[in-house]
């Protein structure tokens, strides 16, 4: 019998213990009689605390769940991606997710087929075996450290609160043919005139095939240096950003020293601030504010000129719309006044000095083997409905962005958002279904 099947067997032999015991503290003496017949069939040493059956049948549950360690062999998501290994330690919040990757270190790309033959015949791929000693270590370093630890899944069940699971990863290199590998590995070598250009490569991982063998990946000599990729993130959040901008601006009446926004204008720039803030969804990304640029119209010219008081009024009514801040109302002037706009605009400094994420392939394919799809804008006629929503959206967390270029990982950057851990939390699910409902747990940090 399967360790957590024989768990659950257990549990399910103490809460019924349980139950009659405490059934027994009603009849009196009679107590001691049921106590001493469940120490000869079950072997349990019972002292029933009579506060309910329930609670009792609960304690023994989780008492059992944590005294059990679970694992789960060759795993795959309902992703329809990836497969790895888990177990899990309650006593100590651990939750070890283990892929078992073969390397075939091989020629570089767009080798020759004279060169190909060659090392068909010699063995001979371009790599001393440091070389190939560096390279993995390198890659074990960059996945263990990427993928570890950047969330912990808690169960949320009333009682049960202190139970975490914090997922670590762990590579185990083998051979392979007898290490029965995850997925192998091919890593191509430095071509002779240089790198390649990256639309000339394109690391990939392929799925493990439905007879049980390994899945297969390919990647490129420097895949576990990070590489800066971030130009089309930074376009994509500028335009983002650019979208929520009122147009053509937020209204504002003005006279002599006072300002009051518009009917209903504080509400759009409460819309403006929430949708910055999801900015920080992606704190690797760039973090963009806005500045605003008035202009009122002369009463004498009617012609609309800069205005600080008009700048002023909704630069202060935007500061107090900030996260975890609540909006206030302007101060009101006189019904005589005179009209003004303000626009928002992203400050050309900030669009000039854009932080650029940085990017790590190794990392990144990691991720497929862990079950979890593309994010990034792909081409035209490749959008395809998200296999990791459904899941994420049960585990508690939000789905990522799909379609445009950000700084999470699985997209162009190296932020690992709760939702990449939606397959670990669906191991976990499987492996405690015999004391917890997939409901009692959820990915935060």
């Amino acid at each position: 019998m399967p360790e957590h099947e024989k768990s659950k067997a257990e549990a399910q032999t103490l809460a019924r213990a349980a139950s009659i015991g405490c059934a027994a503290t009603s009849f009196g003496s009679s107590n001691s009689l049921a106590q001493e017949s469940l120490r000869r069939q079950e072997g349990i040493d019972l002292d029933c605390d009579p506060t309910g059956e329930d609670d009792l049948a609960e304690s023994l549950t989780r008492d059992a769940l944590y005294a059990t360690t679970f694992e789960e062999k060759d795993f795959e998501p309902s992703t329809g991606l990836g497969r790895f290994d888990a177990s899990f330690d309650p006593s100590a919040g651990s939750l070890d997710i283990e892929l078992r990757l073969a390397f075939d270190f091989t020629l570089p790309e767009g080798a020759s087929f004279t060169e190909r033959a060659v090392a068909a015949w010699t063995g001979e791929t371009g790599w001393t075996p440091s070389e190939e000693e560096e390279f993995i270590a390198k890659y074990t370093r960059v996945v263990e450290s990427t993928w570890s630890g950047a969330h912990t899944i808690r169960c949320v069940r009333p009682g049960w609160e202190g139970l975490v699971a914090t997922p670590r990863l762990h590579l185990r290199i083998v051979d392979s043919g007898a290490g029965n590998p995850h997925f192998v590995v091919a890593v191509h070598g430095e071509p002779a005139g240089g790198r390649l250009q990256r639309d000339e490569q394109r690391p990939s991982v392929r799925d493990p095939g439905p007879l049980g063998g390994p899945g297969t990946a390919e990647m490129d000599h420097d895949d576990v240096e990070s590489h800066p990729l971030g130009n089309n993130v930074v376009h994509a959040e500028e335009a983002r950003v650019d979208a929520l901008l009122p147009k053509p601006g937020i209204r504002v009446e003005t006279r002599g020293d006072q300002a009051r926004l518009g009917s209903g204008e504080l509400a759009r720039l409460e819309t403006v601030a929430k949708g910055l803030a999801l900015s920080e969804k992606h704190p690797s990304g760039p973090q963009f504010s806005l500045e605003p640029v008035g202009w009122a119209q002369a009463s004498d010219t009617g012609q609309f000129e800069p205005s600080a008081l008009a700048t002023a009024a909704v630069g202060e009514a935007f500061s107090h719309l900030a996260p975890g801040r609540s909006g206030r109302p302007m101060e009101w002037g006189d019904s005589e006044s005179e009209r003004g706009i303000v626009t928002l605009r992203i400050p050309e400094s900030e669009r000039a000095n854009a932080k650029l994420p940085e990017f790590s392939y190794a990392a990144h394919e990691t991720g497929h083997m862990l079950g979890l799809e593309d994010e990034y804008r792909g081409e035209p006629g490749e959008e395809h409905a998200s296999s990791l929503a459904p899941l994420a959206d049960q585990a508690g967390a939000s789905s990522p962005w799909r379609g445009v270029d950000t700084s999470s990982m699985m997209s162009q950057g190296k932020d690992i958002l709760p939702a990449h851990y939606a397959t670990f939390w669906e191991v976990l699910t499987r492996m405690t279904a015999g004391y917890l409902r997939p409901s009692d747990w959820k990915v935060g940090r």
